[in-house]
């Protein structure tokens, strides 16, 4: 799996793994000047945020729409979790190793295991 990609400029863009409270975050007054100044360089292409399909699933079941509407306005690569990821996940939370109040993570989480990142 690439870490990179390339951006508007032509230098590498990091990707970063993004999830709800990230999203949510740009609202919120004690995250949101961090969360907006990354907002701002997804925009510039410096970072390229990475989302899975639950995570996009969760937002458009329940998230307020101007937080849905932010969304839309960085570029990002959605990613499709699967049968597999999903399997590590719950033996991840079987043994322990994560609560199932992070479900949604740990899927995305397996993601970079399943595939050495």
């Amino acid at each position: 799996m690439k870490i990179e990609a390339q951006n508007s400029v032509g230098t590498k863009a990091i990707k970063i793994y993004v999830e709800n409270s990230v999203i949510g975050g740009y609202f919120d007054d004690e995250f949101k000047d961090a969360t907006q100044k990354l907002f701002d360089r997804f925009k510039k292409g410096m970072y390229k945020p990475i989302i899975s399909s639950h995570v996009i699933a969760e937002l458009e079941n329940g998230a307020p729409d101007y937080i849905k509407e932010n969304l839309k306005t960085i570029n990002y690569d959605e990613y499709a979790v699967n049968h597999e990821m999903l399997k590590l996940a719950e033996k991840y939370m079987e043994h322990k190793i994560v609560s199932k109040n992070y479900y949604g993570g740990c899927a995305a989480y397996c993601r970079g295991k399943r595939f050495g990142s």
